[in-house]
């Protein structure tokens, strides 16, 4: 995949969009993995449930790839963000056992580029090790008058990519902090 890719839909508005490959693929993996899983377990009617559950979760990362396939698109004609979903915080404990709520991850999330007020890239080191390699999580942390969207990368150089392209939309420097 490109650095940046352009993307033009027949008029005068052009969008660019920073695109996490691996991302798909793992969300892609996840779900042909569950799909086999229940396939492989429906022989017994007492499973049925489970092949529902491992159904219902397939298609779930199916749509979360659906949704991740695109990237992250900043249209400056419309003066938009697009990002995948997943990463919209709650804002009180209601929220989190709403529906809408639990399966943004299979949604994109629409934001204005003057809502933006802070870009923050964020490393963190994840819990767990694999075999003596430390594993590295990366965020693009993006607040403003919406609320808060934490996007996930797998690649570091994707996401600092996004935190350039949301840069220079914004015309802003190092951290990206608007008033």
């Amino acid at each position: 995949m490109d650095f940046f890719t352009k993307q033009d839909d027949g008029d005068d508005a052009t969008a660019t969009a920073v695109r996490d490959p691996v991302r798909v693929v793992v969300q892609t993996a996840l779900a042909v993995s569950l799909a086999i899983i229940a396939y492989g377990i429906a022989d017994k009617p007492q499973r049925w449930p489970l092949v529902v559950i491992l159904g219902a979760l397939t298609l779930l990362f199916v749509l979360a790839a659906r949704a991740s396939w695109n990237g992250v698109v900043v249209d400056t004609a419309a003066g938009t963000a697009e990002f995948p979903g997943g990463g919209i915080s709650a804002n009180n404990v209601f929220e989190l056992l709403s529906p809408s709520w639990l399966f943004q991850i299979a949604r994109r999330q629409r934001i204005a580029l003057k809502q933006i007020n802070h870009i923050r890239r964020i490393t963190e080191r994840a819990p767990q090790q694999r075999r003596g390699h430390r594993v590295r999580l990366h965020y693009l942390s993006v607040q403003g008058s919406f609320g808060a969207i934490r996007v996930h990368f797998i690649s570091e150089g994707k996401r600092d990519q996004a935190f350039a392209l949301l840069r220079e939309v914004c015309h802003a420097g190092a951290p990206v902090t608007r008033s």
